[in-house]
């Protein structure tokens, strides 16, 4: 049977070596502030949630990508997607992923897939926000969240 969960950790072998033509720029990921001389990603849309924020850069047919900030000791509501598969990059902070019955520290530079369906959760366990860049396949609706449990009462 093909799970649909995977889990890359920074350390672990199943991780992509950057190119070799790869920039790494040092931005601080609360403000999207580049250094002089990049230009940053224009936000969509954006939304303050119980848990954080989130902000979507780009909303194509098929596909969207966000960027996740988590606080300090905040966690999303234990939920499924009917429509839509997610997979996580960590950018910063260090959490807790759930996917069905598997749980994971996770910290920058892990990656998380989340297949259609799988009940996930994510949690920032750190001392700093957590950043996740989230990209979206499928039919991507915020109304495709089915929420299990919830801290703040939401359904």
């Amino acid at each position: 049977m093909r799970r649909s969960t995977s889990f890359n950790s920074a350390a672990g072998n199943r991780m992509q070596p950057p190119g070799r033509n790869q920039q790494h720029l040092t931005f601080d990921p609360i403000c999207g502030t580049l250094p002089c001389g990049h230009k940053g990603a224009i936000m969509l849309e954006a939304d303050n949630r119980p848990w954080g924020r989130w902000e979507e850069y780009l909303n194509e047919p098929g596909y969207r990508v966000k960027r996740l900030i988590i606080h300090v000791g905040k966690r999303f509501s234990l939920q499924r997607h009917k429509k839509r598969s997610e997979h996580w990059v960590i950018v910063r902070g260090t959490g807790k992923v759930t996917i069905n019955d598997e749980t994971r520290v996770i910290t920058a530079g892990d990656r998380v897939f989340i297949g259609v369906g799988d009940l996930h959760r994510l949690e920032n366990t750190g001392e700093e926000f957590l950043v996740v860049i989230e990209t979206q396949m499928g039919i991507c609706l915020e109304e495709d969240i089915i929420r299990i449990e919830d801290d703040w009462g939401r359904s």
